[in-house]
């Protein structure tokens, strides 16, 4: 089983360069991934109106105009995280 594998960059501003990508094995990237979710949750974004309900109370998903929405609360909810929690979460890669 490959668990590092060389990407070469051949075009673009990175041309030339070698990244070395790294397979995390599942508790480290389940981990990992826990502790970020909990640096979001606790940076105090409001969500409220992130999942819009229907007449009925159930979610209604609008596709890239819900994915937009999402991307727009995670870069807000960063803007909250602790800087050295921060450091910590992206120093995994």
């Amino acid at each position: 089983m490959i668990t590092t594998k060389d990407v070469s960059i051949t075009e673009g501003a990175d041309a030339g360069k070698v990244f070395v990508v790294q397979k995390m094995s599942l508790e480290v990237g389940d981990t990992w991934a826990n502790r970020v979710a909990l640096a979001l949750f606790k940076s105090g974004v409001d969500i409220s109106g992130l999942i819009p309900m229907d007449e009925n109370g159930k979610p209604v998903f609008r596709g890239m105009i819900d994915m937009v929405g999402i991307v727009n609360v995670a870069l807000k909810a960063l803007g909250g995280v602790d800087e050295g929690l921060l450091k910590r979460c992206l120093s995994r890669f």
